[in-house]
């Protein structure tokens, strides 16, 4: 259970591969979804939210399609996840040998 109350609405800034934007244009995921810059390769979205865990989970879902760019404590949290899968990884693979 999420206490949001305790937690500040922040802007969040994530860029899209071409595809993955396109899917995400299609399907906003959030009510403050907007687009702020596109190129031939990407989309820039940003939205204004709690970053919670479950948004955080859904921007994971898209591997290395997508890349938050702030705030900066947003990415921070994303690294440690990521390192801690990689480390999960690691520790896979040293066990098999």
């Amino acid at each position: 259970v999420m206490n949001l109350s305790e937690q500040n609405p922040e802007k969040i800034v994530l860029r899209c591969s071409r595809h993955q934007g396109e899917y995400i244009r299609s399907f906003p995921l959030h009510h403050s979804q907007k687009e702020i810059r596109e190129t031939p390769q990407e989309i820039d979205f940003e939205f204004f939210l709690h970053p919670t865990y479950d948004f955080m989970q859904e921007i994971l879902s898209y591997g290395k399609e997508a890349t938050v760019l702030e705030p900066k404590s947003f990415v921070d949290q994303i690294v440690k996840q990521l390192q801690e899968t990689i480390d999960n990884y690691f520790q896979v693979t040293l066990d098999k040998i």
